[in-house]
């Protein structure tokens, strides 16, 4: 299982403990560090102000949505946008 942070101003304000997905789409549990970041996410978002790391790094991008404490994202190498 990978874990990967959701940072904001150099806080991890959540992790995403992943246990499956469907390529590219990857699904885990939310485990919210601060209060009210789940809200964010819920109806899906870019996530602006926000950054996603895994053990190599921040991604250039991302999408995520999260339900009843699950998560499911993408994400993209800057690269990859426009």
């Amino acid at each position: 299982m990978s874990a990967w942070s959701l940072v904001r101003e150099g806080e991890v304000v959540a992790e995403i403990l992943v246990d499956g997905g469907d390529f590219p789409w990857m699904t885990g549990v939310f485990v919210e560090r601060v209060e009210g970041v789940a809200e964010v996410f819920s109806g899906g978002s870019s996530g602006s102000g926000f950054r996603l790391v895994d053990d190599e790094g921040a991604v250039g991008g991302f999408y995520l949505e999260v339900s009843g404490g699950r998560a499911r994202f993408r994400w993209w190498d800057e690269d990859d946008v426009g």
